[in-house]
């Protein structure tokens, strides 16, 4: 089963588009066709954007649907800090995947990463979906 972890906007766009690839990636994650990879740093940030008023998400919906991510995922402590991302907040995303062996971090945010890191491939939702054969 392919390993992934899934930056916050694939979240986002999951929840307010149930019809696009990210909520089909999402999905995959719910019903187990992928192993979905977390750790304490995306699980804080994942909370503290969906709980954020301008989308709109009640609380408990939110508390409900990260329940149902860790349900389905693998927690991991990353033990080595990355400096990669032009943005040092999305390093946590490829320290969580280079700890956990992962295949591909999953983004909608492909200019903050690099292509590649290490045996990470860093892959829009669309081309995960394509390349992993789940749509």
């Amino acid at each position: 089963m392919v390993k992934v972890v899934l930056d916050t906007n694939v979240l986002v766009s999951a929840l307010l588009n149930p019809e696009g690839a990210p909520a089909e990636v999402v999905d995959a994650a719910l019903e187990g066709q992928l192993q979905l990879i977390l750790s304490p740093a995306v699980l804080d940030e994942y909370k503290g954007v969906l709980s954020r008023g301008k989308f709109g998400f009640l609380p408990a919906d939110v508390d409900a649907f990260l329940q149902a991510l860790r349900k389905s995922a693998v927690e991991i402590v990353p033990a080595e800090p990355l400096r990669v991302s032009p943005d040092p907040a999305d390093d946590k995303f490829l320290e969580c995947a280079v700890a956990a062996g992962a295949a591909c971090l999953v983004t909608g945010n492909l200019r903050h990463f690099p292509r590649r890191f290490g045996d990470v491939r860093v892959v829009s939702p669309a081309d995960f979906l394509r390349e992993f054969s789940l749509r």
